[in-house]
C-alpha cells in the first residue's frame, strides 16, 4: 500500500469515527398537550412555544432522581410528528388525546425551594393507544424548566407552582 493510500484511509477512518461519535439530534416536539387537575380543559402548546422546553426526548443522565414526593404535577402528552399531523394518524390538533402521544411527561410544580421539573417516559416508536402511565417510576430524565419555558406556560395559563 502506498503512503498516500494509507494517509487517505487514516483520514477516512477518523472522519467516520468522529461522525459516529457526535450526538444525533432528536426530532423536535411539535405539540405538547397539558391536561389534568388543576386545569379545567386541555391546553395545547405548539410551534415556537415548544422550543424553550429543549430536547425532552433525549434522556439527561443524572446520578439521582430529584425528590418529587408530594409535589403536584400536570400530565403532558408529547407529539413529534409534523405540525399538520402531530399524532401521525390524521387527527386534527384540536382533537388530540393523550392516548395518541408517543411520549408522556409530568410537569412537577415548583416549590418554594425547588424549581419546576419535567419528567418524561421513554419514547415509543408508535402511539400506544393506552392511557399514559400512572406510576411515578415510569417517568425519568429530569429536565429543570427554564425561565423561558415558564413564561410560555404562564402565557398559556398553565400553573407552575406557588405564586407562579
Amino acid at each position: 500500500m502506498t503512503k498516500s493510500i494509507r494517509v487517505f484511509a487514516g483520514v477516512l477512518a477518523v472522519a467516520l469515527l468522529s461522525s459516529w461519535a457526535h450526538r444525533v439530534q432528536a426530532i423536535p416536539i411539535t405539540v405538547m398537550l397539558f391536561y389534568g387537575a388543576p386545569l379545567t380543559q386541555k391546553v395545547l402548546v405548539s410551534g415556537a412555544d415548544t422550543l424553550p422546553f429543549g430536547d425532552l426526548l433525549t434522556p439527561i443522565r443524572r446520578p439521582t432522581r430529584p425528590n418529587l414526593d408530594g409535589r403536584k404535577f400536570l400530565s403532558v402528552a408529547l407529539f413529534i410528528d409534523p405540525a399538520d399531523n402531530p399524532a401521525g394518524n390524521g387527527t386534527p390538533t384540536a382533537r388530540l388525546t393523550p392516548e395518541m402521544a408517543r411520549q408522556h411527561a409530568r410537569l412537577y410544580f415548583a416549590t418554594t425551594t425547588e424549581p419546576a421539573v419535567m419528567m418524561v417516559t421513554d419514547f415509543a416508536k408508535q402511539m400506544s393507544g393506552v392511557p399514559p402511565p400512572d406510576e411515578a417510576g415510569m417517568y425519568r430524565s429530569p429536565h429543570v424548566i427554564s425561565p423561558e419555558a415558564i413564561a410560555v406556560l404562564k402565557r398559556h395559563g398553565i400553573p407552575t407552582g406557588p405564586g407562579k
